[in-house]
């Protein structure tokens, strides 16, 4: 060591390689690491858009679902309960986020008791026209309309005590399903999202047209089809695993344009892993997009940890400029040696 110091001092030069390999080492150290958190942002990006991508498509499938059935009911004076089945049937086989799809007609109330007496004659005994939930329900009081569920898929034992529910005598479902009448649009209830369920509006119209003014479609307006989703099944789980956490968002009509978190998934709940320390790599993605009237926005992170930075590439960059750096140090402290030891014998 001290021959070395004493050799630094005597020749600069071999000092200022020392410091030029070091610098060196750390740019190639550096450049490499850079490429790693580049290949990891791509990485990220591509897993958010595929994400991204899927949310949309399966919001938009909904969409496109509801104007079928609507357009089944606009495209026939009578449907009965066995066309809905076989017709709702294949667009739940072929879509299994959609929950159940409903058909809900218009009723005035002086057309209340006939139709209760109707649909009690069909064989459902115990029928009434009720706002409920799922372990009590109640007779709907008097109002100008009601719009109570006749046909529902899958027409399943737990789903009976919804035949004869009328959404609109929920306080949570009015300003959806009026917004629904109203715009002859696919209307989503945000207020109600509740176990990662979220549940859409259309209206059904008399004639095949949409009646082109406010008033004209309250006064045309048939029924309401509905259709419940299951966000959990939007995504794989591969998917799922890609990113740290996803959060998909809805904004209310106006004027209020309120914000309702719809889905929310993170990896591995809030447990953090053994050994997996957040390094400081925390990328952010966020995707807003309208869908007829309604804004959604998806929000995508991902926080790399220690154990998946690829070190090998660092130490190996450290170790090419180190080993150079003291291959080009040791080559000219040689040459040195043999020049004193020439100009010592002269």
């Amino acid at each position: 060591m001290k021959a070395l110091l004493g050799l630094t001092k005597k020749h600069p030069s071999m000092l200022l390689i020392l410091l030029i390999g070091a610098t060196v080492t750390f740019l190639a150290c550096l450049w490499v690491y850079q490429i790693i958190v580049e290949q990891k942002r791509i990485e990220f990006s591509v897993s958010a858009g595929v994400i991204e991508d899927a949310i949309l498509q399966r919001l938009n499938t909904s969409e496109e679902t509801l104007n079928n059935v609507s357009a089944l009911f606009a495209s026939s004076l009578m449907v009965d309960a066995d066309q809905y089945r076989i017709f709702t049937q294949e667009l739940l086989n072929r879509q299994p986020f959609i929950e159940s799809i409903a058909y809900m007609p218009r009723i005035f109330d002086s057309e209340r008791e006939d139709f209760i007496q109707t649909m009690k004659d069909k064989g459902f005994a115990t029928f009434s026209i009720h706002s409920h939930s799922k372990d009590s329900r109640a007779t709907s009081p008097p109002a100008p309309e009601y719009f109570p569920i006749v046909f529902l898929e899958p027409f399943e034992p737990g789903l009976v005590h919804l035949i004869g529910y009328n959404p609109l005598s929920d306080t949570d479902y009015i300003s959806a399903i009026q917004a629904a009448i109203e715009t002859g649009n696919t209307i989503s209830a945000f207020s109600t999202v509740k176990d990662n369920r979220l549940t859409i509006f259309k209206a059904i119209y008399a004639g095949k047209e949409i009646p082109q003014t406010i008033l004209e479609r309250k006064q045309a307006t048939n029924g309401l089809v509905a259709l419940s989703i299951n966000m959990e099944k939007f995504l794989t789980a591969q998917q799922l695993e890609s990113v740290q956490s996803i959060v998909l968002s809805g904004y209310g009509l106006a004027p209020a344009f309120e914000k309702y978190i719809l889905y929310s998934h993170s990896k591995n709940g809030d447990v953090q892993e053994p050994g997996h320390f957040p390094f400081p790599l925390d990328f952010q993605n966020s995707f807003s997009f309208r869908t007829t009237v309604q804004v959604y926005e998806v929000a995508i992170s991902e926080q790399i940890g220690w154990s998946e930075i690829p070190y090998g590439w660092i130490i190996l960059a450290f170790s090419i400029g180190a080993g150079v750096t003291l291959l080009i140090f040791f080559l000219v402290r040689e040459n040195l040696g043999r020049s004193q030891e020439i100009e010592q014998k002269v």
